[in-house]
């Protein structure tokens, strides 16, 4: 069985590359994160560590995490790391 972590992850980033939530957006609190999926804040937490591991988000002292994916961004990433 997959962790709740990766669902939430998986589905914060599919939303984000799809363009539900876009460039600065300000995404849900860890808080109101964890009440909509049910989970610990610690969990939803978990899930954000990776999407701002991976580029996804942005995370910034007592304002939240913001969208910091974009297409643009995302190329810039894979030049960088395929030379």
């Amino acid at each position: 069985m997959e962790p709740q972590y990766l669902k939430i992850y998986k589905k914060l980033r599919t939303r984000i590359v799809e363009g539900d939530y876009r460039y600065g957006d300000r995404l849900p609190s860890k808080r109101v994160l964890a009440e909509e999926h049910r989970v610990s804040v610690i969990t939803a937490q978990h899930a954000y560590e990776l999407l701002c591991e991976e580029g996804y988000v942005q995370a910034r002292q007592r304002s939240g995490f913001f969208v910091s994916y974009s297409e643009a961004s995302i190329s810039r990433y894979l030049v960088r790391t395929a030379a």
